[in-house]
C-alpha cells in the first residue's frame, strides 16, 4: 500500500480504511490480523494468514490492478524475486 498526496493507494485504486477493514471502491474487506500482514510485511510469515485472507488479499491484487506492471499494463502479473512473490 501507498501512500499519494495524503490517500492510501493499492495498485490504481484508492483505499479507505473503515475500523480496521479496508475499503476498496464499493467492496470492503474485513481487515483481519492475516490481511494486513499481508498487505505490510515484506516477509510475511506463512502460517499466520488464513486461506480466506489469501482470498482476500488476491482479490484485492486483481480488483487494484496491483499485480501488473504500472508502465505497461500487460496483461502478465508483474513477477519479480521478493519473499512475497517466491513463496506465497
Amino acid at each position: 500500500m501507498k501512500n499519494r498526496n495524503g490517500q492510501r493507494y493499492l495498485g490504481d485504486s484508492k483505499v479507505d480504511i473503515v475500523d480496521d477493514n479496508i475499503k476498496i471502491g464499493g467492496t470492503e474487506y474485513q481487515g483481519t490480523e492475516g490481511v494486513w500482514h499481508l498487505l505490510m510485511m515484506d516477509e510475511p510469515k506463512i502460517n499466520l494468514p488464513t486461506d480466506e485472507d489469501f482470498e482476500n488479499y488476491g482479490e484485492m491484487l486483481i480488483r487494484t490492478d496491483a499485480i501488473r506492471h504500472p508502465e505497461s499494463k500487460r496483461i502478465k502479473p508483474k513477477e519479480n524475486k521478493s519473499y512475497e512473490w517466491q513463496n506465497l
